[in-house]
């Protein structure tokens, strides 16, 4: 088993590293006009599902989790044509997820003599390494334009956990925190608009679906689930070289 999850990784590196080659070599070809760096910031809807199927299995008082992720997003486009292009994207996403519960104290005869209420903090980060394919229904060089892409990404995950007890704590520190690495991947779909300024300044506004698991190479089965599913609408100023 786990050499299976370690040739699914090792595969997903070695794809992103010939994207990211075949990337390159793309930059070393075009021609000047031909680039635009944009940064951009947004949020998402996140519904976090299989957090959820995996928090209401419990006997849990409470649960609570973000409706919205925020979105960082660094992307690089290179426009092969008028009408077509690629882009490489560096993401950060951030959502969390909160659970609250109580742990009850029993006697050997099975009659409760005391409880110990407490909650569990998760924060789920992701760092999306992404290739999409990009085109243009009218020329880039137009003062407005509107794209659509398609891709896909290559996910470093995280999620912290903090379990804190409120009183009556069974342990010495009221507070346990852990942290748990994983990678993932991840498959999207966008519609943006891309408005001139200037000649090099724009303004770039994008829709995104996202389908991802984030760590799907690397997950165990009774792990809380890192997914990054999801809808976001970014904002960002772009620069064309």
């Amino acid at each position: 088993m786990k050499n299976a999850v370690n040739f699914k990784l090792a595969l997903g590196l070695v794809s992103l590293c010939f994207s990211l080659v075949f990337c390159f070599m793309t930059v070393s070809m075009a021609q000047p006009g031909n680039i635009t760096v944009t940064a951009s910031g947004g949020a998402g809807y996140l519904p976090l599902e299989d957090w959820k199927d995996f928090a209401s299995s419990g006997s849990l008082s409470y649960c609570k989790r973000d409706r919205f992720g925020s979105y960082l997003d660094f992307r690089l486009a290179f426009h092969i044509s008028e009408k077509h292009g690629l882009a490489v994207n560096l993401e950060k996403i951030n959502v969390s997820a909160l659970r609250y519960d109580v742990m009850l104290y029993r006697s050997e005869t099975g009659d409760i003599t005391g409880n110990a209420p407490y909650y569990i903090k998760w924060d789920f980060e992701a760092i999306p390494i992404g290739l999409s394919y990009e085109y243009y229904p009218r020329s880039t060089k137009e003062s407005i334009c509107p794209f659509f892409g398609v891709g896909g990404s290559f996910l470093i995950s995280k999620v912290k956990a903090r379990d804190t007890f409120l009183y009556n704590s069974p342990l010495p520190d009221p507070t346990q925190r852990s942290t748990r690495d994983g990678n993932g991947y991840g498959f999207h779909v966008y519609v943006g608009l891309q408005s001139k300024l200037t000649d090099h300044l724009l303004l770039i506004s994008r829709l995104r679906g996202r389908y991802a698991d984030g760590m799907a190479f690397t997950d165990n089965e009774r792990d809380v689930k890192v997914e990054f599913t999801g809808v976001d609408l970014t904002l960002g100023i772009g620069w064309r070289f």
